[in-house]
């Protein structure tokens, strides 16, 4: 990919993205046709360059889109909705990365690795740590935050690698539980139609249920590595404890303060958390550096993240906008009636078994290269939870849940991608051997936590 085309692709990606923002403030027509000519411009540019997977996966939709458009009643304006549709997941994974700018020039990390050289020796606190460092660094970082917590488990040097492989997975994994600034939250609360509030917090007590569990299963590992650590002194790490203290601190501020604002922002003025989330991420990081005198760091950042980081980001975007497309064409297709008269005929008196249905229909597609982001936006756009004895709420757990779940095991996502890289561990050992008990468990957990709401 030649230094001009990553230029372009960036731009175009951040146009889309800054434009759905405006275009939400001030629902301007012209804008909404820019858009739609953007959009097919960068599907356009990037499709005769994505990985082979992911071209096959994006033209097989777009194959099945004309075979449906035979027996559905989708005309022209149906079409260009639905190349839109997804917009507000393409945003908020285009612009919330200009987050973690806070973190690369706030030299936060050299203070989190001393506070973490602090404690690693007692392994039942340092996967506390760790996991709420995850966690937290994940809402402004995403996938970014495994690279940096590795980088303070360095300061550890654990022997067991499953340790760190399961901490930070499903750390992570389970941050896409709850967070607003996820993509995944992002798509099952726009297409059914919901506010962060009305699931958030069952989302965050069922995670911190998970995270229990995921320490009992990590027990055994936890109390092998701390026999190991009892012999070996501590490496210090050369930092003013005081100062270490102060820049965690102020990381502990910036994260309080941008949740802060957001939340206002989308209690009172705008009703919609992806927008919310965008303006603050576009705003918020600028302002921050310029009053720490850092404004020359941020323009750096900036940059990368638009010709760097955005092109990089081109398999997954195209994924969504296509599925974004392929959901609205099937929901108005015959297809979509078949598919509920398959569901209620079989689960509609169940819906405990219905919620096992979704995690293993996302599984099963997810294990052959199929990511949730197609089987998660045909669910919750053409799916009626009521007709399976639940309320949309529910129903939008359940999508969620099943996301994390399944990528907990899934080879292909880029969590597995990352860890197997970085400890030099087969892809399908970190992903499929390590976590199939936590899978499992919840597989067992997600029925019963859902059932005390229905």
């Amino acid at each position: 990919m030649n230094y001009w085309y990553k230029k372009i692709i960036g731009i175009i990606g951040f146009l889309i993205a800054f434009s759905y923002v405006i275009y939400f403030l001030v629902k301007s027509e012209v804008l909404l046709h820019l858009l739609t000519v953007l959009i097919v411009l960068f599907l356009v540019l990037v499709l005769p360059q994505l990985e082979k997977r992911v071209l096959i996966l994006n033209l097989t939709m777009l194959l099945a889109i004309l075979y449906m458009l035979k027996d559905s009643s989708v005309n022209n304006s149906f079409l260009t909705m639905g190349i839109r549709s997804n917009l507000p997941l393409f945003s908020i994974i285009v612009i919330t990365p200009l987050l973690g700018i806070l973190i690369s020039t706030g030299d936060y990390i050299q203070a989190l690795k001393q506070k973490t050289n602090k404690i690693w020796n007692n392994m039942y606190l340092f996967y506390w740590w760790m996991t709420f460092s995850t966690h937290g660094l994940g809402v402004l970082l995403n996938v970014g935050s495994i690279t940096i917590n590795h980088q303070l488990m360095d300061v550890a040097n654990i022997h067991n690698k499953k340790i760190v492989g399961s901490i930070l997975n499903r750390a992570f994994i389970t941050t896409m539980f709850w967070s607003p600034y996820f993509a995944a939250m992002a798509l099952v609360l726009t297409n059914l139609n919901l506010q962060w509030t009305d699931v958030g917090w069952q989302a965050l007590l069922f995670t911190f249920i998970v995270l229990v569990g995921n320490f009992f299963i990590n027990y055994k590992d936890l109390k092998d590595e701390q026999t190991l650590k009892n012999n070996i002194l501590n490496t210090d790490i050369n930092i003013n404890d005081l100062e270490s203290s102060k820049k965690v601190g102020e990381l502990l501020f910036v994260l309080g303060s941008m949740v802060t604002i957001t939340f206002f922002l989308n209690s009172l003025f705008l009703h919609s958390m992806v927008i919310s989330i965008c303006i603050v991420a576009l705003i918020y990081p600028m302002v921050w550096c310029s009053i720490k005198q850092k404004f020359i760091l941020y323009k750096a950042a900036f940059k990368s993240h638009l010709f760097i980081v955005i092109p990089n980001m081109k398999q997954e975007l195209s994924l969504y906008l296509i599925a974004g497309l392929f959901g609205t064409v099937f929901i108005h297709s015959i297809w979509k009636d078949k598919l509920l008269e398959f569901l209620i005929g079989n689960f509609g008196d169940y819906p405990i078994a219905f919620i096992l249905v979704v995690i293993l229909f996302i599984m099963g597609f997810a294990l052959i290269s199929i990511p949730p982001i197609v089987t998660v936006t045909l669910l919750s756009t053409s799916v009626d939870p009521v007709l399976f004895g639940m309320s949309i709420e529910i129903f939008a757990l359940t999508l969620l849940f099943s996301w994390g779940a399944v990528t907990s095991i899934a080879p292909t996502t880029s969590v597995s991608s990352i860890l197997s890289a970085r400890l030099n561990i087969p892809i399908t050992t970190v992903s499929l051997k390590w976590n199939l008990k936590f899978f499992l468990m919840l597989i067992f957990l997600i029925p019963i936590y859902l059932s005390l709401f229905l």
